[in-house]
């Protein structure tokens, strides 16, 4: 303390190096001034991430952190006013469907723009012919494939398409293939290269319209991987070498992560192209749940929670768009606090993606140890005390296990209902993207709590803290 004052009172010297070393030895001089005031509480919101306006956690003699003394109320109230909570509702990887369209109509813009210049001038070549006429056909197949992979995903498209549809498709398809051979062929004629794009703008709706809601993410990546695709043979028509390879890699990323998705469901790329979506009819599901279905409150739910040993939560779709992360780690932290152990049951294909649940439970600092995947958590279920559902469907449901004509048969699932209670967290009893019924709400162990996965979270936390 007495060298850096002198430093200071020194006359101000030409060179600058001085201040900064007194400014340097400022905060030792500040940690020392606090050794010396232990007895004193010392703010360590920065430390304790605790939000912009809300009261910070304090240091008590021992150097123990201590809650701030305000009541539970109040807790709850900042916790919900978190700015951290309050993010878009829009899930990210929903919108990707609609992002991937943008890059397939540049490709087929540049790449017929070259390729008529080509022309114009008399010197296309075989090689220009056929990439020209690959990215017209891939490009405007993803363009189509994309925004009706997004209606789809968005529940604003409930379309499957018409009889005979499977006809209509592969009639287009040939046609599709006719046509880019003539490009080839009779490159001088430029209205073939229109009428190929015209064609696969079509194909791209007829071949992605038929397909159910549940395998709809593993259409999304095999259109990134037809995105690549398209780019790498857009280098070929520009002859650009990083073109081709950032596109190569792209096709290559989208066509291993569609085979990933395509092994977590235990299905064939070919099943996924060529299923039809399940025919969903209005009220069809209340009649089959009939009054089997026992709703429940977040007071009841934290009643069961403050008994329980073990408690697993398993995240789904409806946890992204609820943007509930944080809110399941303040639960989590809570019931640790109680002295329950609490892991999160992790399907491969949970959300729209594989890793999608890890990126937002890691997002909101949830440790990487609490994240079982379906392998390791399967065999706990039995010995769960409680296990929370939070946006998730057809990833836990029965019938993909139990009933061999079920549409998702065969599908690997969560078993969740082997624990000893199951609270799901939904707004409302609609279907997955399955579009099929849940056997598993009208089960003797489940308990439902309709209600944003979010708030709903957040009322059982305040009930835990009120009780």
């Amino acid at each position: 303390m007495t060298k850096t004052s002198k430093k200071t009172a020194a006359p101000a010297p030409a060179k600058k190096a001085p201040v900064k070393k007194t400014a340097a030895k400022k905060a030792p001089a500040k940690k020392a001034a606090a050794k010396k005031t232990a007895d004193a509480p010392v703010d360590i919101a920065d430390a304790l991430d605790v939000p912009e306006g809300g009261q910070a956690a304090k240091v008590d003699a021992q150097g123990k952190k201590v809650l701030p003394d305000i009541s539970d109320e109040e807790f709850v109230k900042d916790l919900k006013n978190d700015p951290t909570l309050k993010e878009d509702e829009e899930s990210s990887f929903t919108l990707s469907a609609a992002d991937e369209s943008d890059e397939p109509v540049q490709q087929v813009l540049v790449a017929g723009a070259t390729f008529l210049e080509v022309v114009d001038l008399g010197s296309v070549d075989d090689q220009l012919a056929v990439a020209a006429a690959l990215t017209a056909l891939i490009g405007a197949v993803t363009f189509t494939g994309s925004l009706v992979a997004f209606g789809k995903l968005r529940e604003s498209l409930r379309w499957s398409g018409f009889a005979g549809l499977h006809v209509v498709r592969a009639a287009a398809f040939v046609a599709s293939l006719v046509l880019a051979t003539v490009v080839v062929v009779q490159p001088a004629s430029t209205g073939w290269f229109w009428a190929l794009v015209a064609v696969g703008l079509l194909l791209g709706v007829l071949a992605t319209i038929a397909i159910g809601g549940a395998d709809m993410p593993v259409v999304i990546a095999l259109l990134n991987a037809f995105s690549g695709v398209a780019a790498s043979t857009t280098g070929f028509v520009l002859d650009n070498p990083l073109l081709i390879i950032a596109g190569s890699l792209v096709g290559a990323s989208g066509l291993i992560l569609t085979q990933i998705m395509c092994n977590a469901m235990n299905r064939s790329i070919l099943d996924v192209v060529f299923s039809k979506a399940a025919v969903v009819q209005s009220g069809s599901h209340d009649e089959a749940y009939a009054d089997g279905v026992a709703s429940t409150s977040a007071e009841e739910v934290a009643m069961l929670l403050e008994v329980a040993s073990r408690v697993v939560v398993v995240p789904g779709y409806g946890m992204a768009v609820a943007q509930a992360q944080h809110a399941v780690r303040e639960l989590m932290t809570t019931l640790e606090g109680m002295g329950t152990e609490v892991v999160f049951g992790i399907h491969p294909v949970a959300g729209r993606m594989p890793g999608h649940m890890n990126v937002l439970l890691a997002e909101a600092e949830v440790d990487y140890e609490h994240l079982l995947e379906m392998d390791r958590v399967n065999p706990t279920f039995a010995q769960t005390d409680v296990t929370i559902v939070i946006g998730a469907n057809d990833v836990v449901n029965p019938s993909a296990r139990d009933e061999p004509d079920s549409p998702i048969a065969g599908m690997p699932i969560l078993d969740v209902d082997e624990s000893g209670t199951v609270v799901v967290i939904k707004r409302s009893l609609s279907p997955g993207f399955a579009g099929i019924p849940n056997p598993l709400f009208v089960a003797d162990n489940t308990l439902l709590l309709f209600a944003d996965g979010k708030q709903a979270v957040l009322d059982i936390v305040g009930a835990l803290l009120e009780g």
